[in-house]
């Protein structure tokens, strides 16, 4: 692990609902291929009975940053999407949000989440930050991204775990693609 830079405690904290400054950077964090529509995801972090929750990050008591979780069994869980507030990247938080996530989910736990395939510096970097937060790449891994809706495209993505290494990733790429965006 890199030394990171000292950053302010953070609380990360599970919400049934999107506030504003999430929904602003939910819709300016991702493209419209990587993210689902916003009123779908309200809902969902709002039902009860949806297996996707929202964690909201805090620092010194303001909006940091947020996390999707989905949980796929006892022990397998996904990142969906995980987006810091931009003025405060570089500092060490999405690390420690990382870390606090990783404390609030059962030991032993498997995380899994998608990345851009590393053919530009920013995928790298992002590759690397996860790499230096404790996740593996699965560069060997073919895995395509299914469509949010009918008028995306597919995306050819990476996948990373932190967790337990003994769980198949192309088992984990199946149960996302059944679960998380319900297609075989």
């Amino acid at each position: 692990m890199y030394p990171l830079p000292s950053t302010a405690p953070v609380r990360l904290h599970r919400s049934p609902f999107m506030t504003e400054p999430v929904r602003q950077l939910y819709l300016s964090a991702f493209p419209p291929e990587e993210r689902r529509p916003l009123h779908l995801l309200e809902h969902m972090v709002s039902s009860s009975d949806a297996p996707v929750s929202l964690f909201v990050a805090e620092s010194e008591g303001k909006f940091a940053g947020f996390i999707t979780l989905w949980q796929l069994d006892d022990s397998l869980f996904y990142v969906e999407h995980f987006a810091t507030v931009p003025s405060l990247r570089g500092r060490g938080l999405g690390a420690a949000i990382l870390a606090d996530l990783r404390r609030l989910l059962p030991e032993g736990a498997t995380v899994v989440l998608e990345v851009e395939k590393p053919d530009n510096d920013m995928a790298c970097r992002r590759i690397g930050f996860y790499t230096r937060s404790g996740f593996r790449l699965h560069d060997d891994y073919v895995y395509i991204q299914p469509p949010y809706s009918s008028s995306l495209h597919k995306v050819e993505m990476k996948l990373m775990t932190c967790g337990d290494d003994d769980q198949d990733i192309a088992d984990i790429a199946t149960r996302l693609r059944s679960i998380v965006y319900n297609c075989r």
